[in-house]
């Protein structure tokens, strides 16, 4: 499996109020997509392994750090809150775009 090198991978947001926040808290485009890419995979493992699926640790270590998955199992209440408020702010702004066209 390929991987871009983390040097290769150039990230920006044309969205200014995505790119306003992200700057106000000091996150680059590239960091915040890294950390929803890593959060989704890591989330995927947790669910598979929730559900009974046999994988082998040193598979998982060469795909995701196993620290990723260990804070998502240990959070894994708190990351489901995260991904309901995602959700009611993704209704929230189509609702307003749909609204201002």
């Amino acid at each position: 499996m390929h991987r871009p090198s983390s040097s290769s991978l150039k990230v920006s947001f044309r969205n200014e109020h995505i790119a306003s926040a992200l700057r106000a808290e000091s996150i680059t485009a590239r960091e915040y997509v890294m950390v929803q890419v890593t959060t989704l995979q890591a989330g995927l493992i947790t669910a598979m392994k929730a559900r009974g699926v046999e994988m082998d640790p040193a598979d998982l270590r060469e795909a995701i750090n196993p620290a990723n998955v260990a804070f998502v199992e240990k959070y894994r209440e708190e990351m489901d809150e995260l991904g309901r408020s995602q959700e009611e702010l993704r209704k929230v702004s189509n609702a307003a775009q749909d609204a201002g066209k």
